[in-house]
């Protein structure tokens, strides 16, 4: 049995995820993964506020949201101060993504 394809799109270099969000829906995409290592989208710049409108307008749109998860953070480095500090950053993004409605990591 054949189901059907879903179309994403890989945002790197867009102005905001509402400008990417909006693209994606013009453009019959179905959900959008951004880059959270693109200064635009550094989870850190995102007030709850923020978080919840994201949330509203991807849902409204129909529009699935998943993240990239940066890459150059490694979990298995010896020195503990560096691996606690990458641990809470992904506690950190593990909140975001929940609070934006991501469906993936």
């Amino acid at each position: 049995m054949i189901g059907y394809m879903r179309l994403g799109l890989n945002v790197i270099f867009d102005k905001n995820i509402s400008i990417a969000i909006d693209f994606a829906k013009k453009n019959k995409f179905s959900c959008i993964e951004f880059w959270i290592a693109a200064p635009q989208f550094y989870i850190e710049k995102f007030s709850k506020k923020e978080r919840k409108k994201i949330l509203t307008l991807s849902q409204s749109k129909g529009i699935d949201l998943q993240i990239h998860a940066p890459e150059n953070l490694s979990l298995f480095i010896d020195y503990l101060g560096v691996r606690e500090a990458m641990l809470a950053y992904y506690k950190n993004l593990i909140d975001f993504a929940k609070d934006i409605g991501a469906v993936t990591i």
